[in-house]
């Protein structure tokens, strides 16, 4: 790369720094005097246990990512959710037999607070190839929802993390 390339990566990289801050982007997690603690507002949150094997994966996905420091003492929120997983097979070849398969999970958390019940929702999608060994099969369709349930719980936290955040500066706005 030449030295007039260099300069112009620089300056462009310079400028987009600039217009992004102008625009009044700020961090979701940021924590300082002017923007309100979201970790601190997560961790208020009891989640309701969810039942079955995946229900048990989501709940320490989700406690993983909420509750950071533990359960809470006196919670101030509710967390109930919900799964729903369906197993496509795609792929299929002349003899009927899958080579490939999908599953899909969609997950309905509700935040329940002494007043109000926010409903959030998230979906996600897995492949997985299936092969003629049935223990291999059945060990790549765990994995494949494992890491759905994984996406689910990533994508709550982000959507409560913005949904609080939302909250938190129009409360502050006031």
């Amino acid at each position: 790369m030449t030295r007039v390339n260099m300069i112009f990566k620089y300056i462009g990289l310079s400028s987009a720094f600039i217009l992004v801050s102008a625009c009044g982007f700020t961090p979701l997690y940021k924590t300082d005097n002017n923007t309100p603690d979201i970790h601190k507002e997560l961790s208020k949150i009891y989640i309701n246990s969810i039942p079955e094997k995946q229900g048990v994966v989501l709940y320490n996905q989700l406690i993983d990512h909420l509750n950071k420091y533990g359960i809470p003492k006196n919670p101030k929120y509710r967390l109930v959710s919900s799964i729903d997983t369906k197993i496509l097979k795609t792929a299929i070849k002349r003899n009927n037999e899958s080579k490939r398969g999908v599953i899909r999970v969609s997950g309905t958390f509700e935040l329940i607070t002494s007043d109000t019940t926010k409903i959030f929702y998230s979906r996600s999608e897995c492949g997985y190839t299936v092969v003629k060994n049935p223990y291999a099969s059945d060990t790549a369709e765990q994995d494949a929802t494992i890491r759905c349930l994984r996406d689910i719980a990533s994508d709550a936290y982000g959507q409560l993390s913005l949904y609080f955040r939302d909250q938190m500066t129009s409360k502050k706005g006031k």
